[in-house]
Parts: structure tokens; sequence; C-alpha cells
């Protein structure tokens, strides 16, 4: 197993935010503290997001389990759409969880 160093950044605490605070809330059964370090630990070890697939007709399913598929070959209007619900998105803003299909490239 490899170890991961993570840093807290206190000035985004949803409560004071100093070192101190998070102890007594952590102490005093700390929900919130807890909530928000596994929120920092969350984004600071996941995965890094895969290359974005640029074959028409490329599947990408993301972190919610929605299936999107490559409709363009360029980047506007967005290439990107979710197969059940049919919303047009960029890459920048799709949590892809792992690419099923690079799609058909010319």
């Amino acid at each position: 197993m490899t170890a991961a160093v993570v840093t807290l950044d206190f000035a985004g605490a949803p409560f004071n935010g100093t070192p101190a605070q998070v102890i007594e809330n952590l102490r005093d059964g700390g929900s919130i503290a807890r909530e928000w370090i596994i929120g920092q630990i969350e984004a600071q070890t996941k995965p890094p997001k895969p290359a974005e697939p640029t074959g028409l007709g490329a599947v990408v399913e993301d972190e919610d389990g929605s299936l999107l598929v490559r409709i363009h070959g360029e980047a506007a209007p967005p290439p990107w759409q979710v197969v059940d619900g049919g919303s047009l998105w960029y890459w920048e803003g799709i949590d892809v969880a792992r690419v099923l299909s690079e799609g058909v490239t010319a």
C-alpha cells in the first residue's frame, strides 16, 4: 500500500477553521469536522480524470453512473450528451469515472 499525503486547508472549513476548532469538534462528536476532513481527503486522493476520447460515438460513464456519448467531433457546441437526459456538456464539466468506448476516428 502506498501512503498518501493530504494537506488540510483550514481556510475552507465550515466553522471557525482553526486546527484547535477541528479537534474540539471531533472530540464533541465531530460530524461537521469529520465530513469536512473526509471531503478534503477525497478531493486530494481522487484518481486523475482520463484523457478525453475524441472519436465520434465515444461513450463515458460519469461518477453518478450516467452515460454520455460524443455527438460532435469539435468542442463547440458542447460535444457530449447525456444518453438518458439529453443535457449537453463540455469535457471539463463531466466527472468521468471511466471511458467505455473511444468512438470512431476518421
